[in-house]
This record gives structure tokens, sequence and C-alpha cells, in this order.
């Protein structure tokens, strides 16, 4: 019940989850500061700033670097998740065949490329230009993603994770390459809050 928690999700190559063609991952979650109300649209926060920061820098850059994605979660009040929406079982069924649109989408792509499972396990320690070359991105694209690691200080990890998101967020719309508008959704979750996490 504390302030908005920063949800951070890691994936890996691994076995497909099952119904889902994600890979095996992790999970966590660590609020803005040490009281844990930071952000919070009800209840003060007591840390100085430089508290804050201090807690904020616990976090290297490094390990960010190894995340994919990092979601800023709203405080839930007690009525909230008590509720239930009717809505929701509908909204999860949607998604779900989005997401099996995907795959469906992205294994087709990868016959059509060739892309073989060992090439996918080995995506990381390619060079940048070859993973940016088999992701399908534009040369717009191309420049965005340099564009927002340079701004941003990120390494070559964030690099890899960054373009293996934009490819993801190509297949959801179930295009063959990956535009300036795919990079920039992937940078707003891979890259959104690092700064102020290493500030």
């Amino acid at each position: 019940m504390g302030a908005p928690p920063l949800t951070v999700h890691s994936s890996d190559t691994g076995p497909q989850a099952a119904g889902w063609c994600v890979a095996d991952g992790c999970s966590s979650d660590a609020h803005a500061c040490p009281c844990g109300y930071a952000g919070h649209p009800s209840i003060a926060c007591t840390c100085s700033p430089g508290q804050a920061d201090r807690y904020r820098r616990h976090i290297s850059g490094p390990l960010l670097d190894r995340v994919d994605m990092m979601l800023e979660l709203p405080a839930q009040t007690v009525e909230g998740f008590l509720t239930i929406d009717d809505g929701i079982e509908g909204t999860s069924l949607s998604i779900r065949r989005r997401v099996m649109s995907a795959c469906s989408f992205r294994a087709a792509r990868e016959v059509d490329t060739k892309a073989t499972t060992m090439e996918r396990a080995n995506l990381g320690k390619k060079h940048p230009r070859v993973l940016e070359a088999q992701a399908g991105l534009t040369p717009r694209a191309t420049l965005l993603v340099r564009r927002f690691l340079q701004h941003d200080g990120a390494g070559g990890r964030s690099h890899g994770r960054l373009v293996s998101l934009s490819r993801t967020i190509a297949d959801l719309d179930l295009s063959m390459a990956v535009d300036e508008q795919h990079v920039a959704e992937a940078a707003g979750l891979h890259l959104k809050d690092r700064a102020s996490w290493l500030r």
C-alpha cells in the first residue's frame, strides 16, 4: 500500500512458458525511496532528496542494462483491489489473442529470414550492426536506437535489450520492419527511468 514500486522484468532465452510464446524470466520491484511513499497520492514521503538519491544509486547501471522493461505502477486503494472488475477477463483474453498472433507472425517471419533457435539464443553475442540488421531495423530506427543510448549513457547489453524489445513490439504490430515508432515505445519501457535511478 506504499508508493508505486518500480517493477522490472528481465528475460533470457529459455523454454516457452505454457500457452505463451515468452521465454523464462524474472521480475522484481523496488520503491523510489526508503520509506516507500514517494509519489503516493495521499501519504506524504518522509525521505529527504538526498536519502532518495542514495537509495536509488544502490541499483547499478550494469544491473539496469540487464532489465528488459521498467514499469511504474500507481498505488492501489483498498477498494480498488477488492472490487471485482468483470472486464478484466475479457481484456486478458484479448491480450492473449494478440500475443499469440504475434507469436505466429514471428514464427513465419523467422522462417522467411531463416533465423534458427541457436541464432536467437546468441543474439546478445552478435555485433550491434549484425543484431540491428537481423532484427529488421530501418535506417531511421537504427539512428534512433543510437541516439537513445548516447543520451542515456547505456552499455552494450542495453543496446541488445532495446533492439530485441523493439523487434517484439514490431511483431505485436505484425510488422516485418522495426521502425522509429517501435524503437520509441521500447525506449520508453527500457530506458524510461534509468537516469533518475542513477542520479
